[in-house]
């Protein structure tokens, strides 16, 4: 470990920490980090879910979650979806889709989905 890299993680905060681990998964992992990717592309992401929420006032019900990488968040909607089994706040999970900008946000639907250990999912 580099002094820079030392210093790093002396100054840096637990939740920084987190994220920084959590980008290095996904690049071990050979996956995209969110931070790079943009609309239009198909990608495999990998990152931990931080929010989920059920939108049933649609006419279509959606399971929306929020993935978190470290380097950034995405979207992700499952139309028809109430709930999915083994899905949380804090699930670590592999998502591939089309990325798209929806309401403001970077977005993928239904997405093809592995949950994985909450190890570090090598």
């Amino acid at each position: 470990m580099g002094l820079s890299s030392w210093w790093q993680r002396l100054t840096s905060s637990a939740a920084e920490l987190d994220a920084i681990e959590l980008r290095m998964q996904s690049e071990e992992f050979g996956a995209a980090v969110i931070e790079d990717v943009a609309q239009g592309q198909i990608q495999t992401l990998k990152g931990t879910i931080q929010s989920l929420v059920y939108r049933p006032e649609t006419r279509v019900p959606m399971l929306e979650a929020n993935l978190f990488d470290g380097s950034g968040s995405i979207r992700l909607v499952w139309m028809g979806r109430r709930k999915i089994r083994g899905i949380a706040p804090g699930t670590k999970m592999a998502v591939t889709g089309r990325l798209l900008h929806h309401e403001g946000h970077l977005t993928m639907f239904n997405p093809n989905y592995a949950i994985l250990p909450n190890g570090n999912g090598h």
